[in-house]
């Protein structure tokens, strides 16, 4: 039997083997579906969770524009999105269609948790212009909760060999009213980029 066979069995049978020393005595079938003992409850606890639990709702979004041409903002057409909670509040979930102004309708999913380990919050985004997964990460930053994707790299390239990144801020002002600023980051090869404001979302919730 060739070597690259032989090995690839061993590291199997090895793999099958930490894995039934890892699991714990099963006394039912019960115990066998149960996760080990402490590391459930160590999971569900996320505090960091409930610092954007007040995302959890109905709102209305009242988008703003920046018309890049004339520097003034424009504000848009009205869409909703609700937050729900899934997987025991360990993940906090919207899927929505947002009016762009001259560009076809924005359908996006945003899916936000918290890395225990890395001590960041993650957000994944998906959307059908670009048809790209983009990563954010950050922390809070004074009362904003900050997210790029510069720290990630998953953004999509831009023309002219520009790099283009995103930014969300998230800011709280009440338990109903909320804001949501996108920012876009641009570096060409010979100048430092800046953060700029693009879209502007005041929301409003609806339910809770």
């Amino acid at each position: 039997m060739p070597p690259s066979i032989l090995g690839h069995i061993h590291r199997s049978i090895w793999f099958l083997f930490a894995s039934m020393c890892w699991l714990p005595p099963a006394t039912s079938a019960l115990a066998q579906n149960a996760s080990p003992p402490g590391l459930l409850s160590e999971i569900s606890r996320q505090p960091e969770m409930d610092r954007i639990a007040g995302l959890i709702g109905t709102w209305r979004m009242t988008p703003s524009y920046l018309d890049q041409a004339s520097g003034e903002w424009r504000e848009g057409e009205v869409f909703y999105a609700a937050f729900d909670p899934q997987y025991d509040g360990r993940y906090l979930r919207s899927e929505f269609v947002m009016p762009m102004p001259g560009l076809p309708a924005f359908r996006m999913s945003w899916t936000l948790s918290y890395d225990r380990y890395r001590k960041r919050y993650r957000m994944a985004v998906l959307e059908n212009v670009v048809g790209l997964m983009d990563i954010y990460e950050g922390e809070w930053q004074g009362d904003a909760l900050q997210l790029d994707d510069k720290r990630t790299g998953t953004s999509a390239p831009g023309a002219n060999g520009q790099l283009i990144f995103a930014r969300f801020v998230v800011r709280f002002e009440s338990p109903a009213r909320a804001r949501i600023t996108m920012q876009a980051w641009r570096k060409h090869s010979d100048e430092e980029g800046a953060w700029v404001d693009g879209i502007r979302i005041a929301m409003d919730k609806q339910s809770f």
